[in-house]
């Protein structure tokens, strides 16, 4: 929520879609390394995260808890509302 807050930018999800809070995904994932505990050698500890984050966004975005996209070339995340369909 914060990475949002602080880097996040109003974007359409589509060219006609509804605007929505997102983040680049790169910023996410360098919050989300800083926040994830290592004690592996050096090169360990990138894989480890590198695995932790993409389990976490495919378990986020399963659960419908976060969408997934990509404009303009780069990705991006942005919350949804769980029970709701996006367009």
């Amino acid at each position: 929520m914060g990475i949002l807050a602080d880097q996040g930018v109003d974007l359409p999800i589509a060219p006609d879609g509804p605007v929505v809070r997102m983040v680049d995904q790169k910023a996410l994932r360098a919050a989300f390394y800083a926040a994830t505990p290592a004690e592996e050698a050096a090169q360990q500890t990138r894989q480890a995260r590198h695995a932790q984050f993409k389990a976490a966004l495919a378990w986020a975005e399963a659960e419908r808890l976060i969408g997934i996209g990509e404009i303009n070339k780069v990705p991006y995340a942005w919350l949804t509302k769980p029970g709701e369909d996006e367009d």
